[in-house]
């Protein structure tokens, strides 16, 4: 069984991944293969500014989707009102209609809030294990 730890662990690895971002390999300065088009002196990027851009990324993804959130909740409530309605006014098919529709978003929100807080564990988690890492290595 994976704990939440672990499972934000793995999310994280893979939003590295993803995002082509290699933290378990330390950054140097310096290129591997001076020969290489007289390209020397290229910088890579710092694991604190990987961690960083990583952090970044992530973050605008979950405001993304809560946004995506909040749209959804904003539209399962017009439809509920129509739904309230059209029973009011007797036309049951219709608000059958707007009930299953109803229904249907609120699942899809469900799972929205489920991957918003599962980004915001990976936030978290990189976040913690960066200041402990950084820490430790002063």
């Amino acid at each position: 069984m994976i704990t939440s730890s672990e499972g934000a662990a793995i999310l994280a690895a893979d939003a590295c991944e993803n995002l082509g971002l290699d933290l378990l390999r330390p950054s140097q300065s310096v290129v591997q293969d001076p020969t290489r088009e007289g390209k020397l002196g290229i910088h890579q990027k710092s694991l604190k500014e990987q961690l960083a851009m990583l952090t970044y990324r992530l973050r605008v993804q979950r405001n993304k989707i809560e946004s995506t959130g909040l749209m959804l909740q904003h539209r399962d409530k017009e439809l509920f009102d129509k739904c309230v309605a059209a029973r009011t006014t007797g036309d049951a098919l219709r608000a059958s209609l707007y009930a299953n529709e109803c229904a249907e978003i609120r699942k899809i929100v469900k799972v929205v809030l489920q991957s918003e807080l599962a980004l915001e564990q990976v936030i978290t988690f990189l976040a913690l294990n960066a200041t402990r890492m950084f820490f430790e290595g002063a």
